[in-house]
């Protein structure tokens, strides 16, 4: 399972990137497809699994459209990394093409140190959830959205 958190955006009245600390915790989620991201607004009632915001930067609302693919900045996951799926836009977002639309978010996919890619409901490595451990992922949106 994956937990976003708000790090910041910029610039901070109208958001052109938001940046998420992404941490792990209990099994991974389907080979081939990943992890879901759930960039929603958490809910205690209705989005438990949403992305907490504790400094309430203003947002867009779900869905968005981005103009690049999910980013990942940086890892701390003890030698195994992350990409975001899909990479490529599948269908032109909001009315852009070349964008894609995220309704809730996005899949992670993770590997281990040696390149292969975790199975399927397997358990998450120690070093991945480990206290500190996260990735930091951005995502870059229209301007003005």
């Amino acid at each position: 399972m994956l937990a976003a958190t708000v790090l910041g955006v910029s610039p901070a009245s109208n958001p052109d990137s938001v940046d998420y600390l992404v941490t792990f915790s209990g099994d991974y989620g389907v080979n081939g497809t990943g992890d879901v991201l759930n960039l929603a607004p958490y809910d205690q009632i209705n989005n438990p699994n949403g992305a907490k915001n504790p400094e309430n930067y203003a947002l867009p609302e779900m869905p968005v459209g981005v103009e690049q693919a999910p980013a990942v900045l940086a890892e701390d996951i003890g030698g195994y990394y992350v990409n975001p799926h899909p990479l490529t836009p599948p269908a032109p977002a909001n009315g852009v093409a070349g964008s894609l639309s995220l309704k809730t978010g996005l899949y992670l996919r993770q590997y281990a140190p040696g390149g292969a890619e975790l199975a399927t409901n397997a358990g998450y490595n120690g070093a991945v959830t480990a206290a500190g451990a996260g990735v930091i992922v951005r995502l870059v949106l229209p301007k003005d959205q």
